[in-house]
């Protein structure tokens, strides 16, 4: 897997992203979803990031996972981003089609559940270029 400066990203490193985004994935879908689908030139964008923003921010876990996980799949140092922009990036980041092989080796590992597989799914369909 390429990260978008085009450094290889490790399969452990990817595996270890997924496991922690797919923690919170149930909590963000919706809002990764409507960003994708919301233009940047429309209004309700900037209030939806800002939703998103306060969603991240107000459970701990949830934002230091979603870091960890977007420094793991980007090769980045993040810790100078906000939230907005780790709202903001990540959709581009989460459609990669080789996140989805390494999301398919977890879930025939036995490291994500029935459950987490159906967001997963859902998430991977939405994502899909038009």
């Amino acid at each position: 897997m390429t990260s978008q400066k085009g450094r290889k990203v490790s399969s452990i490193d990817a595996l270890q992203a997924i496991l922690l985004i797919t923690q919170h994935l149930d909590h963000l879908l919706p809002f990764l979803m409507a960003l994708r689908r919301i233009p940047a030139e429309i209004p309700q964008r900037v209030g939806l990031i800002q939703e998103t923003a306060r969603t991240i921010g107000n459970a701990g876990d949830l934002a230091r996972d979603w870091y960890m996980a977007l420094q793991l799949l980007t090769g980045q140092d993040l810790s100078t981003k906000s939230v907005a922009d780790l709202i903001l990036m990540t959709p581009e980041v989460m459609k990669s089609a080789a996140l989805g092989d390494v999301w398919r080796a977890a879930f025939t590992l036995g490291l994500i559940d029935e459950e987490l597989a159906k967001h997963w799914v859902f998430f991977q369909t939405l994502s899909k270029e038009d």
